[in-house]
Order: structure tokens, then C-alpha cells, then sequence
């Protein structure tokens, strides 16, 4: 028999750990704020529930004109809030200093549409070679008459079938 005379060895809880320096596995530090709002103070994350193709919409008009979608969210936000303090009544429009928030919109104006036909004026092409414009008509000694464009009245002119006719 042989006598365990030194430490004894226990096994380790593998479940208990040292804390992480930050607060996740990742190293990510979620307490960094995202900048400051604009009343000074830390941003935080806020959820909110919207149409889905109005968000996908004003993601991308936000992101373009804002350079975020927490600025012009942030700013309405402040607005509202201002407005409620100051003791604005809540109308159609809510104007603060240079924000101005149009509420409810009018429908635009229906114009009356006349069902006009609208009147085509034939274009008149020469009778040769289909170009416009037409600068005369030719008569050939047979009675035919033709439209003739510039390149084809010049050679009718110096036939001798053809007989400019006078209009």
C-alpha cells in the first residue's frame, strides 16, 4: 500500500470561469455608445414596429439625405418632445425653429382630363425615297403626280418628262 502523502488534487468546476474583461465572450465593449444624441447625452438602442416596406424605403432615403436612419428618427423624436413641453397644440403642422413637420397632407388636386382625341397631321414625305421635307410636286406627262424631296427635285427639274408643278 502506498500513502498519498502530498496535496490532494481536485477537479475543477469547468462551468465556473473568470469573468470576461469586457461584457461578452467576443470582446465587444456593448457599454460604447454610438455617439451623442441630439440633447447630448448617449445614444441607446430603441425597437420600434413599422411597415416593412416603409422601413426598407426610408432606410435608404435616410442613409442617403441623413447619413443615418437615428438622425431624422432622433431629431422627430425631439420635435415631438419639445412641442409637448412647450405646450404646442398638436395640429397639422408642428413648426420648431427651422423644423418644420407636415402631418397630414391633402390629396392633390384632380384635374379634369378632356377625352380629346388629338388631331395627327399627316407628315408628307416624298414619294421617291420616303424623306422629309418635301420641297415640290412633279407632274409626269402621263398625269401621275409626285411629292419630291430636295435631292429628288433637283434631278426632276432637269428631266424632260417632268414638269414642276406650280402650287
Amino acid at each position: 500500500m502506498t500513502s498519498n502523502t502530498g496535496p490532494t488534487l481536485k477537479r475543477k468546476n469547468s462551468k465556473k470561469h473568470a469573468p470576461p474583461k469586457s461584457d461578452s465572450i467576443t470582446e465587444v465593449n456593448r457599454k460604447c455608445c454610438h455617439g451623442l444624441g441630439v440633447w447630448g447625452n448617449p445614444r441607446v438602442v430603441m425597437g420600434v414596429r413599422v411597415d416593412s416596406e416603409l422601413k426598407k424605403r426610408f432606410k435608404l432615403v435616410a442613409k442617403r439625405v441623413f447619413g443615418s436612419v437615428c438622425n431624422p428618427i432622433e431629431s422627430f423624436m425631439a420635435t415631438v418632445v419639445s412641442c409637448a413641453e412647450s405646450g404646442v397644440n398638436f395640429g397639422n403642422t408642428v413648426e420648431v425653429g427651422t423644423i418644420v413637420i407636415e402631418r397630414n397632407l391633402r390629396e392633390r388636386r384632380r384635374l379634369g382630363v378632356e377625352n380629346v382625341k388629338p388631331v395627327t397631321v399627316p407628315e408628307v414625305k416624298c414619294d421617291f425615297c420616303g424623306k422629309v421635307p418635301v420641297v415640290g410636286s412633279f407632274c409626269h406627262e402621263s398625269g401621275i403626280v409626285r411629292r419630291a424631296c430636295g435631292y429628288h427635285a433637283s434631278q426632276l427639274r432637269n428631266h424632260e418628262k417632268w414638269k414642276e408643278k406650280k402650287s
